[in-house]
């Protein structure tokens, strides 16, 4: 272990953690989480069980809007996988709607949250403070190659996060006492490009995070360009879905595995991806997820659906059976190769607003229309927006002031061969598209 990461593992970074409110255990915490996935799958879930019956317990005590459903509600620790279903599913709407009755009627300190917003009007959340003390970003990267103390680069896109994590002294605090450097990646030109690569080579971050959209289009400008690029041990995605196809692209370019992190504001980190294997770990000491069907009935075994999530820590405001507005599947219980015995995702397939829908019932997955645009350079961005049944429109940010018309003409018929033939493509040409207020830019989004 080189001196300046001793440094910051055994001192700095404990007391600066400690400083912002994450606890005086901040780095046994962070130890312990990483030792408890190794241990037997049969221990962990009944670990996990006894967290996840505490929570519900607590809201049946403590929690208004669950404390008038106590009496109907039969809950046992042997059977909490079963007796879950009897608690109602957590929407956004119920939760602008119900407000306080959700809060906790003990004195639980807390801070205020709010979703990201990507599809639809962001909402508040109280959540517990006691939280900051699992920090699930830095577990997560533990899985990319990083031990506490080395060295990572963030590229992000929130506005928010950028404000509170780069700027004067917490910029500072952050590089020489935390050991990472932060790139506002909200919307990035050329000369941001370049000066991304420039301290990925100077800096040489152990691991890079960095939003999903971001890290595909920096790997792209290294390719145009012919750049040596400095590789870390891995790379952690997030804040959008992880194509096939750019996880195998961006790999290509940065010699090292990619790993996809998946989580949200309201429940923190949900799951990060295994660099040994291609599902992702549930972080299952922090949430419980289930995948329900449009009927909120459990999906069969590898059947996708509506992935609900419920926060085993928060007690202020606590988060039981929250439809967050993602698809997915669960993976299967097997000994993961990387030894960690955990509960899985097989995948993450989008968001619900993703799926686009025929006046027919058929349903297309967002990602088929993004491989349209697959190796056409002379599209730099695109968007792909369902606003009827019979209607999409496609926004393009191009390279070059010729449109390529074969391309064009190629999209419109693939589009048409799943929408049906009767389907109006319209494209638009803009000089740039916005990200969502989040940050997080958003290729397919269907209105319907």
């Amino acid at each position: 272990m080189d001196i300046i990461k001793g440094i910051c593992k055994y001192g700095t970074i404990p007391i600066v953690r400690m400083i912002q409110g994450r606890g005086l255990s901040y780095k046994n915490i962070y130890e312990d989480r990483i030792k408890k996935t190794f241990k037997n799958y049969d221990h962990n879930i009944k670990e996990r069980n006894h967290l996840l019956y505490e929570t519900l317990l607590y809201a049946l005590n403590h929690v208004p809007f669950y404390k008038e459903l106590a009496k109907d509600i039969h809950l046992s620790e042997e059977t909490v996988e079963q007796d879950i279903i009897q608690f109602p599913i957590l929407t956004k709407d119920i939760i602008r709607t119900k407000g306080s009755l959700l809060y906790s009627d003990e004195q639980t300190p807390y801070y205020i949250n709010t979703s990201g917003g990507s599809t639809g009007e962001p909402v508040a959340f109280r959540q517990d403070k006691r939280r900051l003390q699992f920090d699930d970003s830095a577990y997560f990267m533990t899985y990319a190659g990083y031990d506490l103390g080395d060295k990572y680069l963030i590229i992000w896109g929130s506005e928010r996060d950028i404000i509170q994590g780069s700027q004067g002294i917490k910029a500072l605090v952050g590089k020489y006492a935390l050991r990472y450097r932060m790139i506002n990646s909200f919307s990035m030109d050329e000369n941001d490009f370049k000066k991304c690569v420039e301290i990925i080579n100077t800096w040489k971050p152990k691991v890079i995070r960095a939003y999903v959209q971001s890290i595909y289009e920096i790997a792209q400008y290294i390719e145009r360009n012919r750049i040596n690029i400095f590789s870390p041990t891995g790379i952690i995605v997030s804040a959008g879905t992880l194509y096939s196809d750019w996880k195998e692209y961006i790999e290509k370019v940065f010699h090292c595995p990619v790993c996809n992190q998946y989580g949200s504001r309201e429940v923190g980190g949900i799951a990060i991806g295994c660099k040994e294997e291609g599902t992702l770990h549930i972080n299952m000491f922090s949430n419980y997820v289930e995948i329900l069907d449009d009927n909120y009935e459990q999906t069969e075994k590898g059947e996708e659906g509506q992935i609900i999530v419920t926060n085993l820590l928060d007690r202020a405001m606590p988060i039981i059976r929250y439809q967050i507005g993602d698809m997915g599947t669960l993976g299967e219980n097997i000994n993961c190769s990387c030894k960690r015995h955990t509960t899985t995702l097989k995948n993450v397939t989008g968001r619900t607003v993703n799926i686009f829908k025929t006046a027919s019932g058929k349903k297309v997955d967002g990602e088929y229309f993004t491989h349209l645009f697959y190796g056409k350079e002379w599209i730099k961005k695109f968007q792909v927006v369902q606003k009827s049944f019979n209607r999409i429109e496609i926004h393009i940010v191009s390279r070059d002031v010729e449109k390529n018309k074969e391309d064009i003409v190629e999209i419109e018929k693939c589009i048409q061969l799943v929408m049906g033939e009767d389907c109006n493509v319209e494209f638009f040409y803009e000089q740039n598209i916005e990200p969502s207020p989040s940050g997080k830019f958003i290729y397919t989004i269907s209105e319907i």
